[in-house]
């Protein structure tokens, strides 16, 4: 079943269950609960990568699509997990990634201010896809959580394996196969010389699989003005 079919209780299932498979692992290959209130151990960071953000962000807080001011709380999120980080210096790509995170929450931001402007519809488009899609819990805070194996558990390599296979796991149902409609869709969209004239509007929320809010803005598309009811679609 995809998880954008589930209803909120079986993804508050699903959260509960994959939170106790984690605790269980961080629980047995550290050998007690101390890892919970000790921010220096290891798999304190893996905790808040694994469970905290990536579990909770893909099934709880974008369980249809990412938005970019979802983007601008994950980029937030990873800030300050790095900040929390006692020992930066053994994790990898710390500086880097730290950047990215600041950069990628500047893009997000300049996509919410642009998004009534008029002009350069286009390159709005391109760019709130990229951002969208790059920092998208599954892909954010993946990055964060394998980092986080391969700076601490590198020389583990039996705790290494499992929490690589959780993390296969957890994400092999969307990964490939939600790369390649993004890629796809995104090639489609560059060659495409055909504009916007045919937008009636933007989606700004979703309530379920099978109802979605739009935003009807009949000045910023030009589109025709229909009837309460009527079908356009």
């Amino acid at each position: 079943m995809e998880k954008s079919e589930l209803s909120i209780s079986q993804r508050l299932a699903a959260v509960t269950i994959y939170i106790a498979l984690f605790l269980s692992l961080c629980w047995h290959f550290s050998g007690g609960w101390d890892f919970l209130v000790n921010a220096e151990d290891k798999y304190n960071i893996l905790f808040v990568s694994g469970a905290l953000l990536l579990i909770f962000g893909v099934y709880i807080a974008e369980p249809y699509f990412t938005k970019p001011i979802d983007v601008l709380t994950n980029s937030s999120a990873i800030i300050l997990a790095l900040l929390g980080v006692y020992n930066e210096e053994q994790f990898v790509g710390y500086w880097y990634v730290l950047y990215a995170a600041a950069f990628l929450g500047a893009l997000s931001i300049l996509v919410v201010v642009t998004a009534q402007m008029t002009s350069y519809e286009r390159p709005k488009k391109i760019l709130m896809e990229v951002v969208t899609k790059v920092g998208q819990s599954r892909i954010a805070f993946s990055v964060i959580y394998v980092l986080s194996l391969v700076s601490y558990l590198r020389e583990e390599p039996i705790a290494f394996i499992f929490f690589l296979t959780f993390w296969l796991v957890f994400l092999s149902k969307y990964l490939v196969e939600g790369t390649l409609k993004w890629i796809w869709n995104l090639m489609n969209y560059f060659l495409s010389a055909k504009e916007f004239e045919n937008v009636l509007g933007e989606a700004i929320g979703c309530d379920n699989p099978f109802l979605y809010k739009v935003e009807i803005d009949y000045f910023k598309h030009s589109a025709k003005e229909v009837e309460k009811g009527q079908l356009v679609l």
